[in-house]
């Protein structure tokens, strides 16, 4: 077990870095080719696409990993039938969308300036839909992969339907600068990774197969995910949901910049929380309870060293890097990452919502998110219009921190806190400060030397 977690671990990082660094690399070639509105409308096409594959989520994948039958072959079949069957039903649904954005625009009720105003949206979204589709015929051998921890395929998969996908994002922008370019780079990269997840992978392959008590089980089990599913999307997502009404295409496109760097570390806690710590914690919860809070707390303490550290140090040296990485053109997303580096901190607690789900209890996840999202609908507005944008990032920064109370909750109740483990490693969001500022300096005496 323990190699198997240290395989799956360094499969995970080398993934994630790699992956992390083609999107920057390609971003930066991107953000030359093209204008800052491109990256605005687009995010607001993710977001609505990311946003209703979530809302139809019921943990197929998270099933699949902790049934105790999910390697049987009726009810992988039968997860990955429902699943083509949700691809299909999402991409209508885009369809609908964009439907509803075309014939609301037309009766002059939304501004032009807005993003959900440019004339470009609803194809760009038609067409998008059918990433859903796609996706939805992927392998169930993805899923397999998880629950063994046997990533090295599953990372090199991603990776090869990632360089694909970047490959055409750049070739179409250098030849026809145009959104399009993001559009079909996406596309490809989805039909990359759905034909390779069927052979790509040894074992059976699937079929359409359908037995109803294995979908009510399913159901039963999917019904607090599809709420947390559901709440999460608008938790993680209203942010530009929300600005896109307030802000025009191009300072959404600053936005996404930076929130695209701001996340990315958070997103590789995300990964390992669900391909390493999540059926880590699901084993030890089947297998040796009484030892599930230390397996925790072994966990926390080397990821909130590493993240508290990480957020002083950005929030010191994030106007530094977008003046390295980007043109003039963005500079105004340097003040923007610095105060969303904030939301990392969260991270490292949301940790203690996959202990909670790997119990079997969806449900604290579930209430921790609705709080987040409840607090994101009142704060969001009032920050905007009383401070303007940067009111606005303070409240999308501080958001996710209202997870924190409603999870110590559950760990109260279940006796599985320890609160100095909670607080212990606080203090080094200073020393990352100090770290990054000493760094500043240094360079700052560098540059005057060179001169």
């Amino acid at each position: 077990m323990r190699s198997k977690l240290k395989s799956a671990s360094l499969w995970t990082i080398f993934a994630f870095v790699s992956s992390q660094g083609l999107r920057l690399f390609s971003n930066l070639i991107l953000t030359r080719l093209l204008l800052p509105e491109m990256f605005g409308l687009m995010a607001m096409v993710t977001v609505l696409r990311v946003g209703l594959y979530m809302c139809s989520e019921i943990g197929l994948k998270v099933n699949i990993i902790q049934h105790e039958n999910g390697e049987s072959p009726e009810v992988l079949n039968t997860a990955w039938t429902m699943q083509t069957i949700r691809g299909v039903l999402l991409w209508i649904l885009m369809g609908f969308i964009a439907l509803f954005l075309e014939l609301y625009a037309g009766t002059g009720t939304i501004s032009t300036n807005s993003i959900y105003g440019d004339e470009r949206l609803p194809l760009i979204l038609m067409v998008m839909g059918s990433v859903a589709f796609i996706s939805g015929f992927e392998s169930s051998h993805l899923w397999l992969a998880v629950r063994n921890m046997s990533l090295a395929r599953l990372s090199t998969l991603e990776l090869i339907s990632q360089v694909t996908g970047l490959v055409v994002m750049v070739s179409w922008a250098w030849f026809y600068p145009s959104v399009w370019a993001l559009v079909a780079g996406n596309i490809v990269s989805a039909v990359m990774k759905t034909v390779m997840s069927h052979y790509f992978f040894k074992g059976p392959r699937n079929r359409f197969y359908w037995r109803k008590d294995i979908v009510i089980e399913f159901l039963h089990f999917g019904k607090w995910l599809f709420l947390s599913a559901l709440i999460t999307f608008f938790a993680l997502n209203g942010d530009r949901l929300i600005l896109g009404g307030l802000i025009t295409a191009e300072e959404l496109g600053f936005y996404s910049i930076a929130f695209f760097l701001a996340i990315s570390l958070k997103d590789l806690v995300e990964k390992l929380t669900f391909n390493v710590w999540y059926p880590l914690l699901s084993k030890t919860y089947r297998e040796n309870k009484q030892h599930l809070s230390e397996v925790y707390y072994g966990v926390r303490q080397k990821l909130d060293v590493v993240l508290f550290s990480s957020v002083g140090m950005l929030y010191v040296v994030a106007p530094t890097v977008i003046n390295i990485l980007y043109d003039d053109r963005y500079q105004q997303a340097g003040a923007m990452l610095q105060i969303l580096s904030i939301t990392i901190i969260a991270s490292s607690y949301r940790l203690g919502s996959s202990l909670l789900l790997s119990m079997g209890n969806p449900k604290a996840g579930t209430i921790a998110v609705a709080v987040r999202g409840l607090a994101l609908v009142l704060l969001l507005p009032l920050g905007y219009e009383h401070y303007g944008i940067n009111g606005a990032l303070w409240s999308i920064a501080i958001n996710p921190l209202f997870e924190v109370p409603v999870i110590l909750w559950f760990f109260t109740r279940y006796k599985i806190i320890s609160w100095y483990r909670e607080v212990m490693f606080l203090p080094i969001l200073g020393v990352g400060y100090v770290v990054g500022a000493w760094f500043l300096s240094l360079f700052d005496l560098g540059v005057e030397v060179i001169k």
